[in-house]
């Protein structure tokens, strides 16, 4: 249970203060291990999640909002308010953006909302069997059960928006206009069964292991939004995924089935006397996937789309043990991120917008990772270094975007999926410990990242937003910053620990994590700052049991953890990271 850190400025009934950013979540589960016979083993899980998270401490900042100010880029129709983005690092205040005579409070203002709920239930099997020394075989299946709701506003300036259409109104063909802000509603239930079966085989040198893989996956959702009056709470039925009573206005919503089926495979061999080992894999995949719409009366919407995709991946690796304590490995792999489909129709009346027959479907998303590196135990054990060179190669990489024949301006079309182009990651990562004495042991990680769009990629998501002065009119985001994701990432710790009264053993740690400047999107014009944080912890435990008291944060840094960029007439919704937060952690082994 957690209230979260940031005050909510929204005026409470009652006058109550109020924070943002908390959440109540608990999980439950039990599992019984069973060994019938000495050769054969077979485990039973269950768990269950009930989580309730309030919105996120944030703001938004819109160009199509009369009460806000953007600082970069021209206005490229009559519709636009003014600069439509927004260039440099994201403020931590909301005035920033605000024009003069905005009548917008200070601080974050959200109306009270029922947030997101969401209840999942996991049911796990798994059966070992030692058939012969060198033979052994496996079986594990799994089930799971996901319903999730969110009912949330976001809207700059709930208290006294600006004026804005009834979106309720318009499906009885009137536009109706006054000091409206939007409010939407999620509903998704997801259903998977799995089982997987496989055969290891371990031959001396020789070691090999052979599976196939089966799932079913149901993934229903729906997406549908409102119009409130100013100074409204925003209500709705927060238990029921798909009651969209007082949301009537459906944006997007599909009823997805995926089965897949896999064989795959793994053959090793040592050499060298068990110093050099080389290894093989391979993955064959096959995904039938069909989608329809959920809410539409689209005609269009009710055709069943259905796609088979059928990828292969492979693997390989060597590494060579240059002592017992220093190792040397590379690695080469294939990854996808599969296709999909888009409703062949999206958005209702005004926004009513045809795909075209080329952006109804969407192709995987596929990667190439090199890696070498090392792992390596120096002076008895006391120092550990690790550290690797990689290079990252992605094709078609998939992105949320507008269709390219949205309507100008395109509040209210929603987004799909497209895909972008290719990009290149390569970078350095390392970490270890040193034990500098048997009280206090010193830890650090770091890595150095140059993640970019390749030459001749461009970004629909920027399309008809440029005016060639602050980003090309071509939305070409080539050598670009992949956005969310810092340069440089820093982080070190220094533990105190030893025995008091003979046999309790307590610790004192702290730590420093540093990571660079991130870009909001990608055509890198608004950046979320660096950040320095300091964290630490204190604790003792003996035997069966451990007891920790522990801060967060604890300089109370404020900054802006992430931002949304908003395709739809064009905003950014920045979300705060926490502020300084403490708390005692008891556990108990058993």
């Amino acid at each position: 249970l957690f209230d979260g850190t940031w005050k909510n400025n929204y005026p409470q009934v009652g006058g109550d203060p109020q924070t943002v950013g908390g959440h109540d979540n608990e999980t439950y589960g039990g599992s019984i291990h069973i060994t019938p016979i000495n050769w054969l083993t077979a485990d039973f899980d269950f768990f269950k999640t009930n989580r309730h998270e309030d919105i996120k401490p944030a703001y938004n900042v819109s160009s199509g909002d009369a009460q806000n100010l953007l600082n970069c880029g021209t206005k490229l129709t009559a519709a636009s308010a003014g600069p439509p983005l927004l260039c440099g690092t994201i403020s931590i205040d909301p005035q920033t953006y605000q024009q003069p005579n905005s009548p917008r409070l200070g601080g974050i203002l959200q109306p009270k909302q029922p947030g997101f709920n969401n209840r999942t239930e996991f049911y796990r099997a798994a059966i070992h069997a030692d058939l012969t020394s060198e033979l052994r075989a496996d079986y594990l299946f799994g089930h799971v059960r996901a319903i999730a709701t969110e009912i949330t506003a976001s809207a700059n300036n709930p208290v006294t928006p600006v004026i804005g259409l009834n979106l309720p109104a318009t499906l009885q063909g009137q536009l109706i206009f006054g000091p409206y802000f939007s409010a939407q509603k999620e509903g998704g239930l997801n259903v998977q069964t799995s089982h997987e079966a496989r055969v290891s085989w371990d031959h001396g040198p020789f070691k090999a292991l052979a599976g196939f893989y089966y799932s079913e996956n149901t993934d229903i959702y729906a997406f549908r939004i409102t119009s409130l009056l100013g100074g409204s709470a925003v209500t709705g039925n927060d238990q029921s995924a798909f009651d969209f009573t007082g949301f009537p206005f459906a944006l997007t919503g599909t009823t997805q089935t995926v089965k897949s089926t896999a064989e795959f495979g793994r053959l090793s061999y040592s050499f060298l006397d068990d110093k050099a080992t080389l290894a093989a894999e391979l993955r064959h995949n096959v995904e039938d996937k069909t989608s329809q719409d959920a809410v539409s009366a689209e005609p269009l919407n009710r055709q069943l789309l259905s796609k088979s995709f059928d990828t292969t991946t492979p693997r390989i690796t060597a590494d060579y043990k240059l002592t017992d304590k220093n190792l040397l490995y590379v690695s080469a792999a294939q990854g996808t991120k599969s296709g999909g489909f888009n409703s062949p129709v999206v958005g209702t009346t005004v926004s009513r917008t045809v795909l075209l027959p080329g952006e109804v479907a969407f192709l995987p998303e596929e990667n190439w990772t090199y890696e070498f590196g090392t792992k390596n135990a120096f002076m008895g054990g006391r120092l550990i270094v690790n550290a690797d060179i990689f290079y990252i190669k992605w094709t078609n990489l998939q992105i949320q975007a507008l269709p390219s024949n949205a309507p100008i301006p395109s509040t209210n079309v929603p987004v799909i999926t497209l895909n972008i182009g290719n990009a290149t990651s390569k970078g350095f990562e390392t970490d270890g410990t040193f034990a500098i004495t048997e009280q206090w042991k010193f830890n650090y990680s770091a890595a150095i990242l140059d993640p970019t769009y390749d030459a001749g990629t461009t970004s629909p998501r920027f399309r008809n937003v440029c005016d060639n002065i602050v980003c090309p009119k071509s939305s070409n985001v080539s050598g670009k910053t992949l956005p969310r994701t810092s340069k440089q990432q820093f982080a070190a710790g220094l533990t105190y620990s030893d025995y008091i009264a003979g046999n309790y053993l307590w610790n004192v740690h702290s730590d420093v994590t540093y990571q660079s400047k991130q870009q909001a999107e990608e055509m890198n014009l608004a950046q979320i700052q660096p950040r320095t944080l300091v964290n630490f912890s204190a604790g003792i435990s003996k035997d069966w049991w451990e007891a920790t008291v522990w801060g967060k944060n604890i300089l109370n840094k404020k900054y802006v953890a992430d931002a949304f960029f908003i395709v739809s007439g064009v905003g950014y919704g920045p979300s705060f990271g926490e502020k300084s937060t403490y708390g005692v952690t008891v556990t108990a082994h058993y």
